[in-house]
């Protein structure tokens, strides 16, 4: 006992200054010591917290950053109210209150109610994450989706189905180079590179089953 009593006293006097208890008590047979050890746990309160779950590290290190500067206490605790930051769709049904990484051309998926970029700033984030948590949206624009037609969600679903454009003519009854147009329209509202790019993105984002 006398040779940890050095490193006993120290582990008080930390517990002390952190608000908490430290305390021991040697069983009846002087055999063994048991510790006790508690400390308050300071957790963030909802309004400044954020939790954050990128696909790859180098955005979850760089906006853990962005964070850090804006303010914010960046958690793990899984609670649905804590506004969730996130370049990840698979992370999107976990938390009600989602603030979106856009990258390059990206149309924004379904469910999320701010955005934000790589160029954004520390107090553009606390702005949006301070939006959210009132219930309101910010940095978000969805034109590409309420400009898509019926006729170019229709050519979009039938290529989901394997139709090529001669069997996508002949059902809607229009010419091949009518479906054509309409290709080049979607992938220009889309900003899509291909058709593959164009229908992953209307299928992601629940324009099309």
């Amino acid at each position: 006992m006398d040779a940890i009593e050095p490193a006993l006293n120290l582990l008080g006097a930390i517990a002390a200054s952190a608000g908490g208890v430290f305390q021991t008590q040697i069983d009846v047979n002087g055999r063994s010591l048991q510790v006790v050890l508690s400390v308050p746990i300071d957790l963030p309160p909802l309004g400044t917290a954020l939790r954050i779950a990128c696909h790859r590290s180098i955005l979850q290190s760089a906006f853990t950053q962005l964070a850090i500067s804006a303010g914010l206490a960046v958690c793990s605790r899984s609670d649905r109210e804590i506004p969730l930051l996130t370049d990840d769709v698979s992370q999107i049904p976990s938390a009600d209150r989602i603030i979106w990484i856009q990258q390059e051309a990206q149309t924004l998926p379904q469910g999320i109610q701010a955005c934000v970029n790589l160029s954004s700033s520390s107090e553009q984030l606390r702005q949006a994450v301070e939006a959210v948590n009132r219930h309101q949206t910010w940095g978000i624009d969805r034109t590409a989706e309420t400009q898509l037609s019926d006729r170019e969600r229709t050519i979009l679903t039938l290529l989901t189905q394997g139709c090529r454009d001669r069997e996508i003519a002949d059902r809607l009854i229009i010419s091949e180079s009518t479906v054509k147009f309409h290709m080049n329209n979607v992938l220009s509202k889309l900003k899509a590179r291909t058709r593959y790019q164009a229908v992953h993105l209307a299928i992601v984002n629940g324009w099309i089953q």
